[in-house]
């Protein structure tokens, strides 16, 4: 019963990182937008310049997703480590699921220092903002491979518990027709 808990606490810590990854997703498809637009020549630089200033705010914010991204006090997405979770009743590797460590800041992602204030830096943006999207994308597809793994060993423990109760009443219950019967049969022979 406890690693069946166990694993449903791995599928809410990943279903808070996947939405939170899904939010730094719509941020880098915000700044993409924000880097093709500085990237036209027919932009000024007071454009630019406010451009550049949405940019730099997104860019925070991706940081402030993945810094406030937790789950009962574990980091998910900002200087974590792997998470196990335990899903079996030994302390063998087989025993246990682990969430490999995703980060998703701003410089894990390439995006530190990144602008858009010139064409030139835009156009370099792009590319930097094009990579991040597909780190996302990879990330969030580690997370739904670890999530499907712990659906599965939720689902192999659930049979696991019914099949140990069974054989538990097996051993333990007593056949009261058969008894019943050994019970009249030893009164008669006495």
């Amino acid at each position: 019963g406890q690693a069946i808990r166990n694993a449903n606490d791995g599928v809410s810590a990943i279903n808070i990182s996947d939405q939170a990854m899904a939010e730094i997703g719509n941020s880098l498809a915000r700044l993409g937008e924000l880097a093709e637009q500085s990237s036209t020549g027919t932009m000024s630089a007071i454009q630019r310049g406010a451009v550049q200033s949405e940019f730099a705010q997104l860019v925070s914010e991706i940081d402030r997703i993945a810094a406030t991204t937790t789950f009962n006090g574990a980091q998910l997405l900002s200087s974590g480590s792997n998470i196990n979770f335990q899903v079996g009743l030994t302390n063998s590797a087989n025993a246990r699921i682990t969430l490999t460590k995703i980060t998703a800041t701003s410089s894990e992602l390439g995006l530190s220092g990144t602008q858009v204030n010139t064409q030139a830096n835009a156009l370099t943006a792009l590319g930097k903002v094009s990579t991040a999207i597909a780190t996302v994308a990879a990330n969030r597809g580690q997370l739904g491979a670890t999530q499907s793994r712990l659906q599965i060993s939720i689902a192999n423990l659930r049979t696991l518990r019914e099949n140990y109760s069974a054989a538990e009443s097996r051993i333990r219950d007593v056949d009261v027709a058969e008894e019943t019967t050994r019970l009249a049969s030893a009164t008669i022979l006495q």
